[in-house]
């Protein structure tokens, strides 16, 4: 799994709207897609390669378009990120109702 390109793949408004709408509706093909973030074709595209690389999503030729899905894994890459950028967070302590670095409390 490659945390930073799945992170890049996340920190684009439009993939998050494309992962949404796919989340909602099942399938869709880069057309449908167009039609529902309102970007140009050619921009969507560039938007579904770049989830595909990442592996959120999948692609299956259906007749002369391509039908793209939520990849089987996506739910694990996105818990397994996650976890990584917890795994990165200082530990905190609570005193007084905030959050010291526990190098601060010692």
């Amino acid at each position: 799994m490659d945390i930073s390109r799945i992170l890049a793949a996340l920190a684009h408004p439009a993939r998050l709207e494309i992962l949404r709408q796919l989340c909602g509706c099942g399938c869709a093909c880069c057309g449908q897609m167009k039609d529902l973030t309102g970007l140009a074709q050619s921009t969507t595209s560039q938007h579904l390669r770049v989830l595909l690389e990442a592996g959120l999503i999948e692609r299956r030729p259906a007749g002369t378009a391509s039908q793209y899905r939520l990849s089987a894994d996506a739910a694990d890459l996105l818990r397994q990120t996650g976890e990584a950028i917890v795994d990165l967070a200082p530990s905190t302590s609570m005193t007084d109702g905030q959050t010291e670095p526990e190098s601060a409390m010692e």
